[in-house]
């Protein structure tokens, strides 16, 4: 506003003359802006004779003349040599005032005054021969009082001036959004937290959301607000944050319009409809948590480098998710983010630990408890179904899991099925090659419900096994937990709980991918490797108590790392516990303190879980296995393995023969032989016929029968002890010529 007294002195003494720049050389930003021209001749900004431009800040007083005879060093930002002259001034977005200071009739009243003002763009010419004093402060509100301060912005609101202004943006179709007086509480807590206590930098007591629906509407809504002197109201501060990314990266054009007869400041917020987050006028997902997540973190200065890492990385999540909302990021890296979401993701979420115990007083006392929590209830609650709202999703899980989980520690327990399977891969294959190349060649067993004596004929009660052990499994209705297999050693137990295994893990796969309901998790359990590691035999022969009743958990957990207690009401599991006729001595040699049942003894009851026990036949009495396997419960299901009939021998060999066909084409110590050889070759010895009704023998038996036939006449018998001599035998021959084979490679 300038001073009607100045402006009638003699424009050839002291009138300064504002003046529009057409070209534009340098950063121009809040505050003093000094323009002037380069002192380098060989300057393109020089030869053009286009004003630079320095930036001094906000400046409560700042004197300069057109030659800087102060020794104060204004540089080009074009070429880095000194300005050699100033001949503008320009205030952008603060309260100023320009005076007259070497004048010799000089004085404090308003004759020195040349102008003041708060609009947000004012240019001054500075003449030769003159000093001046420049001053720009921060716009701030015309009174520090709460009350007042609402009662100026209701009324300004509600004045002609900006009724007039908002009805011509209706009329353009443009929607704008009349707020409502932020609340006392509310006021209170963002001057106490953001600005010291003080009301006067209170600008959204009441903020005008003016919504777009292009960029064209956008455009003509600010150049609307741009001319708010033809509506009586002055544009005091003007920032664009549509086209140049705010500090939280949110995405607006902000324009506080200054009404005279009110004496208060009113924003105005111009963005395009799908960017905003306003309540009731949203499409964003999810759309306060862009919001609330700022307000856990708006005031959080911290000097603390415990958090300092913590600060950051909640930071630029905040701009991280205003980018996937506003769009400044590329709609193929929103949807590259997007496909990292995973359904059922938002079921599993851990809860930190740092949570637990904590008091509401702890949450006030602490931002990084307060994000912690916040963070965990917005990953548990969220369900995205829109691009943006998943992309947002990954970007807070990746925060979580990062800065609040930790990356070593588990952040969703929809990642223990992966790595459940990546486990069992890595066990099989390391520890357990045999039941590997076993289940290449696995032939569907059949049982009974009923011990088998050879001397009976089973044919007519036999049924497919595994199809028995899945209906099992899939009884809900059933309130049977426990199914027993047993067999004779070599009939299959071990292998078919490999098999089984394998393929719970095909279906559970197949319900996650088809969004079906999550089927059972199945865990194979080597009884023998809880029992047999040496520091627990140690422990039972000095009479110490192993802890039978965290078996379930010690395996679980000796698989990753990442398993917790917690897991046990997440899934649904299958225990497959083999072999408890190995470890029966080492389960018996308990005192009596102990229960006798398994099921009670390891807890199982605490699992939402099936579960299936191999045993040896005849290992245990049938006492025993009243106490330990059945228990109370006499529901408890039973099955008894058969021997191989003909016909799964021979499906065997068509198995094997085909998968040692395909393995040959590589090893060159591999016997190609065909079917019929096989069938030959075991008529001439019918020793073996007993044996290869095993299917772990049949094995064995098929691997070195071509050089059995070779060292033994027809008809001789042929023991399992020189069976399982010859198998070594191969074995090692082959795996010597396999290593000398490596060692010449390497020569």
């Amino acid at each position: 506003i300038r001073d009607k007294e100045t402006e009638r002195k003699d424009v050839n003494t002291d009138k300064i003359e504002r003046e529009e720049e057409k070209i534009q050389i340098g950063e121009l930003k809040s505050g003093i802006n000094l323009g002037g021209l380069c002192s380098k001749s060989e300057c393109l900004a020089a030869q053009a004779k286009s004003l630079v431009w320095t930036n001094i800040g906000l400046k409560e007083c700042f004197t300069v003349n057109s030659v800087d005879c102060d020794d104060k060093t204004f540089l080009c930002p074009n070429c880095n040599n000194p300005v050699k002259s100033i001949s503008h001034v320009r205030f952008i977005n603060s309260e100023f005032s320009i005076r007259i200071s070497n004048d010799s009739n000089k004085d404090e009243s308003n004759n020195n005054l040349v102008a003041k003002g708060n609009q947000s763009k004012a240019t001054y010419l500075i003449r030769p021969g003159h000093s001046y004093e420049l001053q720009a402060t921060e716009i701030k509100q015309r009174t520090n009082v709460l009350e007042e301060l609402r009662l100026r912005s209701e009324k300004a609101m509600d004045s002609d001036e900006m009724r007039k202004l908002v009805n011509t943006l209706k009329q353009d179709g443009i929607k704008v959004v009349t707020p409502k007086l932020k609340g006392g509480d509310r006021i209170n807590e963002k001057s106490k937290n953001d600005y010291g206590g003080n009301y006067d930098r209170m600008f959204d007591i009441g903020r005008f959301t003016i919504l777009c629906k292009n960029k064209t509407k956008l455009d003509t809504a600010v150049q609307v607000l741009q001319k708010a002197d033809t509506f009586g109201m002055i544009v005091s501060e003007d920032k664009d944050y549509f086209n140049n990314q705010s500090k939280t990266h949110h995405r607006f054009h902000n324009i506080k319009l200054f009404v005279p007869k009110h004496e208060i400041y009113i924003e105005m917020q111009a963005t395009l409809e799908h960017y905003t987050t306003l309540k009731g006028h949203s499409i964003i997902e999810n759309y306060e948590l862009s919001h609330l997540y700022y307000e856990v973190i708006r005031a959080w200065d911290t000097n603390n480098t415990e958090y300092k890492d913590l600060k950051e990385a909640s930071d630029e999540t905040l701009t991280k998710i205003n980018d996937i909302i506003c769009e400044w990021m590329s709609e193929k890296n929103i949807a590259r983010m997007a496909d990292r979401y995973r359904i059922h993701l938002n079921d599993g979420i851990v809860e930190p630990l740092q949570l637990k115990g904590k008091t509401d007083e702890d949450f006030k006392q602490s931002i990084p408890l307060k994000l912690a929590q916040f963070t965990y209830n917005q990953l548990s609650q969220f369900k995205p179904k829109t691009l943006k709202g998943k992309a947002i999703y990954m970007i807070l899980f990746n925060y979580y899991k990062t800065f609040i989980i930790g990356e070593d520690k588990l952040a969703n327990y929809s990642d223990i099925p992966t790595i459940l399977q990546d486990a069992r891969i890595k066990e099989i294959e390391k520890e357990d090659t045999i039941i590997l190349q076993a289940l290449e060649t696995y032939v569907p067993l059949h049982a009974t419900n009923e011990p088998f004596l050879e001397q009976d004929n089973e044919e007519g009660k036999a049924f497919d096994c595994h199809e028995h052990v899945i209906e099992f499994i899939e009884n809900k209705c059933d309130t049977n937990q426990v199914m027993i297999i047993q067999g004779k050693s070599g009939s299959g137990k071990s292998l078919y709980g490999r098999y089984l295994e394998e393929k719970l893990w095909e279906r559970f796969n197949k319900q996650a991918d088809t969004l079906q309901q999550q089927g059972h998790i199945p865990v194979f359990i080597s009884l023998s490797k809880f029992y047999n590691k040496s520091d627990l035999k140690k422990n039972i022969d000095n009479d110490i108590t192993i802890d039978e009743s965290q078996l379930i958990l010690q395996a679980l957990q000796s698989k990753s790392k990442y398993i917790h207690e917690d897991i046990r009401d997440k899934f649904q599991f299958v225990f497959i516990l083999d072999g408890f006729d190995e470890v029966f001595r080492l389960y018996n040699k308990h005192n009596d303190n102990f229960t006798k049942y398994f099921y009670d003894r390891f807890k199982l009851n605490e699992w939402d879980a099936k579960v299936i026990v191999t045993c040896r036949s005849n290992a245990l009495s049938e006492e025993n296995i009243k106490q330990v396997l059945i228990g109370d419960n006499n529901n408890t299901s039973k099955l008894y393995l058969l021997p191989f009939s003909t016909n799964q021998i021979n499906n065997y060999i068509e198995k094997f023969v085909n998968n040692i066909r395909d393995k040959s084409k590589s090893n060159k110590h591999k016997v190609n032989w065909t079917v019929g050889q096989y069938d030959d070759a075991l008529k001439k010895y019918p020793s073996l016929y007993k044996m290869v009704q095993e299917p772990f023998l049949l094995r064995l038996i098929l691997t070195v029968l071509p050089s059995l036939s070779k060292n033994h006449y027809i008809g001789v018998n042929i023991s399992k002890a020189q069976l399982y001599e010859a198998f070594l035998n191969q074995w090692i021959d082959e795996h010597v010529q396999d290593i000398s084979q490596k060692l010449n490679e390497l020569k």
